[in-house]
């Protein structure tokens, strides 16, 4: 007799395609089949199943000396808001400042779509992002995982999005991993 890929329990399956154990679905016809459905089998189920007998010894469970100690939560930092020129803007009046500033922090940005790169052997995708302005040849790079690529299709060239990242570097444009798209 078969078994149930879930449960592993020796199985036919029921008039609804199911382990009549675990109600896994069972797909193949090559399992024996039931006249039941699983909700018709369930409830058999669980009135036929006792509770486990506890055994009195006679002896009180000690209590756990070491009092349970919480983890410290970590402090949320809010994300820096900001948009492509003004990262632009501050990148030309200091770039080592800015550089040190936006080290692995999370950002959130707004800019104007102009690009999708689909990187399949890196697995993941970069959506380019300009300044609103159109005000000279910088752009941001924001890669985002390949799950995300059903939300790319939905957007469209010149539309104003917000992106939110962890800050990665900057050489001639800025680049953000992790990302999301959050508006």
């Amino acid at each position: 007799m078969r078994k149930c890929p879930n449960c592993g329990q020796p199985t036919v399956r029921t008039k609804d395609w199911a382990c009549p154990w675990c109600g896994y679905p069972l797909l193949s016809r090559s399992y024996g089949e039931i006249r039941k459905t699983y909700e018709e089998l369930k409830p058999k189920a669980v009135r036929s199943e006792r509770p486990p007998v506890m055994e009195r010894t006679g002896v009180s469970p000690v209590p756990n000396p070491e009092p349970k100690v919480k983890p410290e939560a970590k402090p949320v930092t809010e994300p820096i808001a900001i948009t492509v020129e003004e990262m632009h803007s501050a990148f030309k009046a200091d770039n080592a400042a800015v550089d040190a500033r936006f080290a692995s922090k999370i950002i959130t940005i707004t800019g104007v779509v102009c690009g999708l790169a689909i990187n399949d052997v890196g697995n993941n995708a970069t959506l380019i992002l300009k300044s609103a302005q159109k005000i000279g040849p910088e752009k941001l790079l924001c890669v985002f995982d390949m799950k995300y690529i059903p939300e790319f299709r939905r957007l469209a060239m010149g539309q104003t999005v917000t992106v939110q990242g962890k800050y990665d570097s900057y050489t001639v444009n800025v680049l953000m991993v992790d990302c999301v798209l959050v508006g």
